[in-house]
């Protein structure tokens, strides 16, 4: 029984292809061991050991294809933005520029560009479609509300302790200036997404929350309210009314935990001790497009409208 040649160290963890493995002396029929995993792009490969992720992919393909840079649904995910699986049926998305020859690959959605004006370096060392151009690249594509809450991820404040950057990845008035220079697919509706962005939206379901509200009709809700008081540390919700002494918070996935429950246990007994009204939704509410949330949200403005004897 002939026994089956190990490859060398660089391709055990990394996506390769065919042609790769014969520069190192491999038999091409090599790709068909049992020990080899096909991609879900065509013509690349790994050992089945090798977890194959979107950056290995991209890592490969950037050796096949150097005049290209990853783009739209791709860079968004690399940048950690907010990308609708529903619109992104490739593995991976391309573009390269007009003239260059087009990408045909299964497993590629590819794209043509008649500039790269915004294309950067990545900490990955590819080249990729910077956050700002990612978001344009997306308007075509998205709904008005994602569109909303792509351009909120981009505007936003990064948190210090928990992100490795310290500015936003396009402050809004930059951001408003770009987008009335911008004249491709989608501008009416990447215009209109920037006017309805605010900075604070700190999720989706944060900014879909904050678009529900303001649809139903009631006031804008202010956003990252703080409670100023050293003795509480600075407790803060989502969004909420500062006037009418109401607090909002949405409670995603890790909110689950027994320590993030105790965590926003005293959050809320510390909005409770200064008169505050907690009001909590979650994922059951988003799914609902928040009709229920919006209902209590509107009595409990009117009630305390009325217990602090405001018009």
């Amino acid at each position: 029984m002939t026994r089956r040649r190990e490859l060398p160290c660089e391709l055990q963890r990394a996506v390769f292809t065919r042609e790769e493995l014969e520069k190192r002396g491999f038999h091409g029929t090599r790709v068909d061991a049992k020990d080899v995993f096909h991609t879900s792009v065509r013509g690349l490969y790994a050992l089945s050991s090798f977890e194959v992720t979107e950056g290995s992919l991209l890592t490969a393909l950037e050796r096949l294809y150097p005049r290209a840079w990853v783009s739209h649904f791709s860079a968004a995910r690399m940048h950690g933005l907010y990308a609708p699986n529903h619109h992104s049926e490739a593995a991976v998305h391309l573009s390269t520029l007009l003239g260059d020859p087009r990408i045909r690959r299964g497993g590629i959605k590819s794209y043509q560009s008649t500039n790269a004006e915004g294309v950067e370096r990545s900490s990955m060392h590819l080249w990729v479609s910077s956050p700002g151009r990612t978001v344009m690249e997306l308007a075509p594509f998205a709904s008005l509300d994602e569109l909303v809450v792509l351009v909120d991820q981009l505007v936003r404040e990064p948190r210090l302790n928990l992100e490795r950057r310290f500015d936003p990845f396009v402050p809004l008035p930059m951001w408003k200036v770009m987008v009335e220079s911008f004249h491709g697919r989608g501008v009416r509706k990447l215009r209109e997404a920037t006017g309805l962005a605010r900075v604070g939206s700190d999720s989706p379901p944060e900014t879909r929350l904050r678009l529900a509200i303001m649809r139903a009709g009631l006031p804008e809700p202010d956003l990252q309210i703080e409670l100023p008081i050293r003795r509480w540390g600075n407790p803060s919700a989502d969004l909420g009314y500062k006037q009418l002494l109401i607090a909002v918070h949405y409670d995603g996935g890790t909110h689950r935990s027994r320590e993030q429950q105790q965590r926003d246990n005293w959050r809320d007994n510390a909005f409770s001790g200064e008169g505050w009204r907690n009001l909590h939704c979650n994922s059951k509410d988003l799914a609902d497009g928040f009709r229920e949330t919006c209902a209590r949200l509107e009595r409990m403005i009117h009630e305390q409208r009325q217990r602090l004897r405001l018009n």
